[in-house]
């Protein structure tokens, strides 16, 4: 298995103890019990999200420089960064989370996902890998997402910010997430022109 699929692998297992991580930082902050515990635990998760954070950006800068790009790369890279968000934000849903919006985001890209692959494959068999991958629109959704779960934490601890810029932050989320599926979308219409034309 070559080094970026390699992170890859690293960031999805990852998800599991930054799970826990996060579990434990919302049980022991909202109980009071052990405040200290659950700043620790909150400190760790923080930790250990940027780490994985820094896998998706290594896994690509090393595929593209040693021109390791493969289809499984392709596919589990942005599968991976919504896993990862995924975990995050389900380990922190109590915290002045409302799961409606959690789960429309989430369904939006992972089906999205899923479906325009598929769709690949039985359209292009030869030519799946030219329309996978990360685009610009899906990095700036997982920043926005990454930013959600900081502030998420930070308002638990310290009451900052506002509520309000929660919900901001989640439009901002479902918005992206909309247009990263555009992006994927716009190489299968390009190959639909292009093979109308030719007919």
């Amino acid at each position: 298995m070559s080094v970026p699929n390699q992170l890859t692998l690293i960031r999805v297992l990852g998800v599991f103890p930054l799970f826990l991580l996060g579990w434990l930082a919302v049980q022991q902050l909202k109980t009071y019990q052990y405040w200290g515990v659950g700043v620790l635990c909150a400190a760790a998760f923080l930790v250990l999200f940027v780490l994985l954070l820094w896998t998706d950006y290594l896994d690509g800068l090393v595929a593209r420089k040693y021109k390791e790009v493969t289809l499984f790369g392709k596919f589990f890279d942005p599968a991976a960064d919504k896993l990862l968000i995924l975990s995050a934000i389900m380990a922190l849903a109590p915290l002045h989370i409302s799961r409606v919006q959690f789960l429309f985001n989430m369904l939006l890209t992972v089906a999205g996902l899923l479906f325009f692959t598929a769709l690949l494959a039985y359209l292009f068999p030869s030519g799946l890998g030219s329309a996978l991958g990360s685009n610009r629109y899906g990095k700036v959704k997982v920043g926005i997402e990454s930013a959600l779960v900081a502030v998420l934490l930070f308002h638990e601890i310290y009451e900052w910010p506002d509520l309000a810029y929660i919900d901001g932050l989640w439009i901002f989320a479902i918005i992206g997430g909309v247009a990263s599926l555009g992006g994927h979308w716009k190489p299968v219409f390009e190959k639909l022109l292009k093979k109308s034309a030719l007919q």
